[in-house]
């Protein structure tokens, strides 16, 4: 009984392929006289896949087992159209040409992007952004040391980005150049790099920092905030920041322009006040910086350390 049940499932199950089989063809079937179609194929590709499928169809026959004949049959079909299809033979001039000079054709156009996904893991989509990071820490500390320039700048190259050292904005206050370094790190995360990727930046700035072989207190303060957001960025497990940056309204009028200002960020009970939470932060001197500049426009902030326990419950 239990074996009748499971040859009818086996049997049926080749409806199944069929079906899918056919809905994968159906669409480019409608559409396989648009050359645009033809070169999105990849015909190695499909000839790579048919080998084992053709090995496997040979093996069931000698087995005598028709279900796996049968199923190595239809992808077998559905290859061969396939790769009609990308060779293509209904596209408008191209079936006088002969099938297997078309196939032939489209191997060698297909040869010349071989590369194409390797250099996009090389040259990332967030390259920018990241040249951005790199050039933001060697000026965090005023000046861009030529030591410093000559780490980026293969980077640049190899990306081919143009890097317009003369023109870099060194902002006056090193309050400033720290804060924007954060920020472009934090664009930069934002394009949702591979892990890998950042992982190798930590290490890059590490040698970024030490190039001139002066390690400004501008260039320490700023890695120490942005090495947190790295690896909170790379763990599995969250890494939570520590401090946070909490503003006191005095009044309703301060009230109101805080609301503005943090764009109605919802405010919060804080040592039997009312406060609201600028940021939270792995460093509690980066915290620092950014509690002087809300202190600087008339805003009483605090920065609080957040205890391990809620730390932990956050996670």
């Amino acid at each position: 009984m239990l074996e009748t049940i499971i040859n009818t499932l086996a049997y049926g199950s080749l409806f199944f392929a069929a079906s899918a089989a056919y809905l994968q063809l159906n669409k480019l079937w409608a559409r396989k006289h648009l050359s645009e179609v033809a070169e999105s194929i990849s015909i190695p590709g499909i000839l790579v896949e048919s080998i084992p499928l053709f090995f496997f169809g040979v093996y069931f026959l000698f087995k005598g087992e028709l279900l796996g004949i049968i199923d190595s049959v239809i992808w077998l079909i559905s290859a061969v159209l396939v790769t009609m299809i990308g060779s293509g033979f209904w596209v408008k001039g191209q079936r006088r040409k002969g099938f297997w000079q078309l196939v032939k054709g489209s191997i060698s156009r297909e040869r010349s992007e071989l590369s194409v996904m390797a250099r996009e893991f090389m040259n990332p989509s967030s390259a920018p952004q990241l040249i951005n990071v790199l050039t933001s820490m060697a000026a965090v500390d005023g000046n861009v040391d030529p030591r410093e320039a000559e780490l980026i700048q293969p980077f640049a190259d190899e990306w081919n980005l143009s890097i317009d050292w003369d023109a870099i904005p060194v902002a006056t206050s090193s309050n400033s150049r720290i804060v924007e370094t954060q920020k472009t790190l934090i664009a930069y995360l934002d394009t949702t790099p591979p892990h890998t990727q950042v992982a190798h930046l930590l290490e890059v700035l590490q040698l970024l920092i030490n190039a001139d072989e002066d390690c400004s207190s501008e260039e320490q303060l700023a890695f120490a905030e942005v090495s947190g957001q790295i690896r909170q960025y790379l763990s599995d497990d969250p890494v939570k920041e520590a401090f946070s940056v909490v503003i006191a309204p005095q009044d309703e009028q301060q009230d109101e322009a805080i609301r503005l200002m943090l764009n109605n960020v919802e405010v919060h009970a804080y040592a039997g006040g009312k406060g609201y939470t600028v940021g939270s932060f792995f460093s509690r001197d980066y915290a620092e910086i950014i509690c002087a500049e809300h202190r600087s426009l008339g805003f009483f902030t605090v920065v609080m350390q957040e205890p391990e326990t809620d730390a932990r419950q956050r996670n």
